[in-house]
């Protein structure tokens, strides 16, 4: 037997959505994964039970989201032909922050209140 494992670290493209299957649930997912070149890769993710549960309450559109599972592409006609989808049957997963918008303001010593301003004497190292 074979499979085809994938690991991903992707934000979502909208937020999680819950649907019964038989006496199970499955959260479906779309993460959007940001290449080198700046495109983007869109995958499609299925989660079941009490951890999609988890995803579904915690995680909202464009939290950045770690997931692990089995990896299956396939083809489907699309608009303009034939086109191709990638489908991860998520297996682990981790919350990996939130959106860019909700990260804190990177430290700057210079806009702490009542910091004072360097001078040439701020060299001295004494």
């Amino acid at each position: 037997m074979t499979a085809a494992t994938i690991t991903i670290l992707g934000r979502l493209g909208r937020d999680p959505e819950v649907k019964a299957a038989g006496q199970s649930t499955v959260c479906k997912l779309s993460l959007a994964v940001t290449n080198r070149d700046k495109s983007t890769t869109w995958f499609s993710g299925d989660c079941w039970g009490a951890q999609g549960d988890t995803i579904a309450r915690y995680a909202k559109k464009g939290d950045l989201l770690y997931v692990s599972g089995a990896f299956a592409p396939r083809e489907y006609q699309g608009k303009n032909g034939v086109a191709v989808s990638y489908d991860v049957n998520v297996t682990s997963f981790a919350f990996a922050g939130g959106k860019k918008d909700d990260a804190p303001e990177p430290y700057a010593p210079s806009s702490r209140p009542g910091a004072r301003p360097a001078t040439e004497d701020d060299d001295v190292p004494f």
